[in-house]
């Protein structure tokens, strides 16, 4: 009889052993390779000169199916105030970018803005909706998840204000 209950309870030990290493190993959170893909990072600025200041923040979130191309989303914030108006812009973009020579990036972005623009009262200046959409084509040097370079806004018009050239320069870091 002792030997038969000493049986049953190493039986009862090595089975309890067991079921804690099948669900330590479930328990475990399986890699997601769609994660390990995945980048965040984004461009941020300030310039100011002659009363006249401006930020800007965009967040951007890539994915990165292989070395060479990567794509994402963004959301972007402006603010801009001088003598003449207070601009506060917000919107969406979307990314691709393409490192076709190791350290050359390229890039395509659009763009979809909104916000407002208040004129300076002594200027009697009427306040405006922004509602704009951009589409920049790009190019820049790459080094170490830092891009620095130069795009171009394909539909600039000179009317809409929110730009002042169709050229901008850029500054991305991505983790």
């Amino acid at each position: 009889m002792v030997s038969r209950m000493k049986h049953n309870l190493i039986a009862l030990v090595v089975l309890g052993c067991l079921s804690l290493t099948v669900c330590g190993q479930e328990s475990q959170p399986a890699k997601n390779p769609f994660w390990e893909k995945v980048q965040f990072g984004g461009g941020v600025g300030i310039s100011f000169n002659n009363n006249n200041f401006q930020a800007n923040l965009s967040p951007t979130a890539l994915y990165r199916p292989n070395r060479f191309v990567a794509f994402g989303p963004s959301v972007l914030f402006s603010y801009q105030d001088n003598d003449l108006f207070r601009t506060t812009v917000y919107g969406v973009s979307g990314i691709v970018l393409a490192n076709p020579i190791h350290n050359i990036q390229l890039s395509a972005e659009i763009e979809q803005l909104f916000g407002n623009r208040r004129g300076n009262d002594d200027f009697n200046l009427t306040d405006t909706t922004i509602n704009n959409t951009a589409f920049f084509v790009g190019a820049g040097y790459n080094f170490n998840g830092i891009s620095i370079g130069v795009r171009y806004n394909l539909l600039f018009d000179e009317e809409d204000g929110i730009f002042a050239s169709a050229f901008q320069p850029f500054f991305r870091v991505f983790f």
